[in-house]
């Protein structure tokens, strides 16, 4: 990869920026596959490391050389963009190191004895799985009936059980035999969520699903559940090139949702989505878009615009930030004093916004939410350095908001909340004390969870990072309680079969769960 990278273009600033690609990501792969997770949480917390460290990486190096371009293509500040992502990888891995020694015991044995409570360390029997997609699945319809704000955002929290039925293709669900029967079911529900991506015109709806199950996959790889092989590997391999061909209909799937996103606020749902499945099939349509966007850019330097053309292939630039840290990161470099202090008022509004009212009123802390909530960490560094308008939510990043925030500290304010969101995950999905995992599976919603971590604390800005240690980690977990509880008062599968749950020990316990 990097030889063909030197291929297309041997200037120093090429050179440097893959080789800080190159380091991130080796450096990632000897901190997370160095040695086998005998921890559940230690393995969601390496997978989540890996992915992050990845799509900033080698996915970048991959993407823009299968374009024949280098890694520095439509950067403004390559080399500092680079750097940063550097340095952010050696503070999650820090923070991953950290969390997985002893300095959070203490964190991880007062959220275990929550988890035992919210029950969040059980794997639940497979037929489950189809209820808790379909509780999901209810809760987006509902949205539909528009209900008051409050009842929209508590709905909004059950939409990631709708991916549950996909775990099916995971171990401890996996069966070769029962997959059969269920293929047909988990391709039409995939389709259901094809059918979000066009109504709500948002490419993660169809994203998500093979997300959770790469991530899950990993996941089970770096906890001992899955062996890799040789066998495994040719497999691997072979989807692999199917994949490449399939990402092609994505990759138009996903530019016909952005053509058409322009003119969503004006139509019904039925209406936005026959709009952009006639815009999928119009494939000359989709060639003049990507082509006019090529066109628009020309003549116009990033410098003076806020551009996302890194990547064409817009099913694949879903994962990549790079470009946003670039956007972020050569405008904070325009900043004088004053807007350092108004980014930083900006972004302490933005994490207070995430609290509720009373707590608020409790400290007299006075924020105008509807202000704050109109626009992103993006739009406020593009206003402040070059005047532009706000309220497109733009993506921020959040290595370049820490560093206007805390300059060369910023690593530290990183690592240190990373830690915390690392152990008290582990606190949720870890027992202690293990010698071996031979009889440990893979808690449900950390299967469920781990793709959605992934997203909840890499993508915009700080607040999207404290929002997740705020409210984001219990939120989740509480939304997940509830739904067991509607598990049981719906008298599922749930009770006619034995939960597995850990307990601190590590030793297998089987409960009836009623």
């Amino acid at each position: 990869m990097f030889f063909g990278q030197m291929l297309l273009d041997v200037s120093p600033a090429n050179i440097i920026s893959n080789l800080f690609a190159l380091t991130a990501f080796i450096s990632g792969c000897i901190i997370v596959f160095s040695y086998r997770n005998i921890s559940i949480g230690a393995a969601l917390s390496a997978t989540v490391v890996f992915l992050m460290i990845s799509a900033n990486s080698i996915a970048p190096m991959v993407g823009t050389l299968l374009e024949g371009n280098p890694i520095i293509e439509s950067l403004v500040v390559p080399v500092q963009t680079f750097e940063h992502r550097l340095i952010f990888a050696f503070c999650i891995l820090f923070a991953h190191y950290l969390s997985c020694s002893e300095s959070s015991l203490y964190i991880r044995k007062g959220v275990s004895s929550l988890s035992r409570k919210l029950k969040s360390k059980i794997t639940l029997p497979s037929k489950s799985l189809w209820i808790i997609g379909l509780i999901g699945l209810f809760a987006i319809l509902l949205k539909t009936l528009h209900p008051p704000i409050i009842v929209s955002k508590l709905l909004d929290g059950f939409a990631y059980l709708m991916m549950a039925p996909f775990l099916m293709l995971l171990p401890p669900y996996y069966n070769r035999f029962f997959i059969k029967k269920q293929r047909i079911w988990l391709f039409l529900f995939y389709l259901v969520q094809v059918v979000f991506s066009f109504v709500y015109n948002t490419r993660i709806a169809m994203v998500q699903p093979i997300g959770i199950v790469v991530a899950g996959w990993l996941l089970t790889v770096l906890s001992g559940q899955t062996i890799v092989t040789q066998k495994s590997i040719k497999t691997g391999l072979i989807r692999g090139v199917i994949g490449i061909a399939v990402i092609g209909q994505f990759s138009d799937l996903s530019t016909a949702i952005l053509i058409e996103r322009g003119a969503r606020e004006n139509r019904t749902s039925s209406e936005q989505f026959k709009a952009t499945v006639d815009r999928f099939f119009d494939k000359r349509a989709i060639a003049d878009y990507k082509d006019q966007q090529v066109e628009l850019t020309k003549g116009v330097s990033a410098e003076q615009e806020w551009q996302e053309n890194y990547v064409r292939n817009p099913f694949l630039a879903r994962f990549i930030q790079i470009k946003f840290d670039d956007n972020c990161l050569y405008r904070v470099g325009l900043f004088n004093n004053g807007d350092f202090d108004k980014l930083r008022a900006f972004t302490f509004d933005r994490i207070m916004v995430q609290l509720p009212q009373p707590v608020l009123s409790l400290f007299s802390i006075k924020v105008d939410k509807i202000k704050v909530s109109s626009h992103s960490v993006g739009d406020e560094i593009d206003n402040l350095a070059t005047g532009a308008e706000v309220g497109g939510f733009k993506t921020g990043s959040i290595p370049t908001n820490a560093f206007a925030l805390f300059s060369w500290w910023y690593p530290l304010f990183l690592a240190l909340n990373y830690y915390l969101i690392f152990s008290i995950y582990h606190g949720f999905f870890s027992p202690f004390y293990l010698k071996s995992t031979s009889n440990i599976k893979v808690p449900t919603l950390a299967l469920l969870l781990t793709f959605t971590i992934y997203f909840d604390i890499s993508l915009d800005g700080v607040d999207a990072l404290e929002g997740s240690l705020i409210r984001g980690i219990i939120q989740r977990v509480l939304i997940y309680a509830i739904t067991l509880w509607i598990l049981r008062k719906l008298r599922s599968p749930i009770d006619m079969f034995k939960a597995r749950e850990l307990d601190n020990k590590g030793e297998l316990q089987l409960k009836n769960f009623k």
